[in-house]
């Protein structure tokens, strides 16, 4: 926890989601971290930045630089933070204690961790404009990775349809919505994600044929490559809408497939079309005895 001096009156308004990858605005705070001068909190009125989410941290955040007073400041850390507007405390990732829905006496931010390796004052760069730029590359392998992680699990949820004896909620494609019930921790870097499921007692309970699955688990993954390449072969386009333009707004990924219209709730950054894909393949691997398995999804992708 961190307390501002500022007085902070916004949310940090956030343009990533228009997959723009720089701006310039504001500095509203600027200084040490955790009382270390070689590091600084630096925070704008607005970000291009996409910072690692305190919920689901499954995208990690942005690289770049923030040019301001002739310096060129380092960002390899991007968090968001909640900044309570009677104490004036800002919270940051992990310490944040409140949900993103609360709205009353506090505001989101995101903050951004920039290397401070010239020593220089941080309270000179508040008020002052920056040019703020995300590292391209690094983001668009991001960006690929996240949609093929979203059309991993639905291809998942699609190969997986019949192994259910009971009704259950579906996803947006009408399949029974088995990433979402069994998810346990999903890792998105450039270009590959690996995400891990438990296919525990509840699941069972619900329905779901476990003893089937590890029967069958070779045919899964090559039904799973089949759907996505036939996915990606039909160059449709992808779009992200938001409920707003602060960091906590609810964000859906929207993209046409098989004739339908494929949503999920996702606050990351995507590709905006299939036709960026060369290819894309799924891996699983399991362990019966934990009742867990993997899958590990590469892209290739033409950026």
């Amino acid at each position: 926890m961190l307390s501002i001096t500022q007085d902070i009156t916004e949310n940090t308004k956030v343009i990533f989601d228009a997959s723009m990858l720089d701006i310039t605005s504001t500095i509203i705070v600027s200084q040490n971290f955790n009382d270390d001068p070689s590091r600084l909190v630096v925070i704008s009125k607005q970000t291009p930045f996409h910072p690692v989410d305190y919920k689901w941290p499954d995208q990690p955040s942005d690289h770049g630089v923030i040019k301001v007073a002739n310096e060129k400041l380092i960002v390899k850390d991007c968090y968001v933070g909640a900044y309570n507007t009677k104490s004036k405390e800002l919270f940051i990732d992990s310490e944040i204690p409140i949900s993103k829905n609360e709205n009353s006496g506090w505001l989101f931010l995101v903050v951004h961790i920039a290397d401070n390796p010239t020593g220089l004052n941080p309270a000179n760069l508040i008020g002052e404009q920056a040019i703020l730029i995300v590292e391209s590359k690094r983001r668009n392998e991001i960006s690929a990775a996240h949609t093929g992680c979203h059309l991993m699990a639905l291809a998942l949820n699609s190969c997986l349809s019949d192994f259910w004896k009971k009704d259950f909620q579906n996803d947006s494609l009408g399949n029974p919505d088995f990433d979402q019930a069994a998810i346990q921790k999903s890792i998105i870097q450039p270009c590959e994600t690996l995400d891990v499921y438990r296919i525990g007692k509840s699941l069972r309970k619900k329905g779901f044929d476990a003893v089937r699955f590890w029967e069958s688990i070779g045919d899964v993954s090559s039904c799973m490559t089949n759907i996505i390449n036939r996915w990606i072969e039909s160059n449709s386009y992808i779009s992200l809408t938001s409920e707003g333009d602060a960091v906590n707004s609810k964000r859906s990924w929207f993209c046409e497939l098989d004739g339908k219209k494929a949503f999920i709730p996702c606050g990351g950054t995507h590709l905006d079309s299939l036709s960026r894909f060369l290819s894309i393949k799924v891996s699983l691997d399991g362990e019966i005895e934990k009742n867990e398995f993997t899958i590990k999804t590469s892209v290739g992708v033409n950026l």
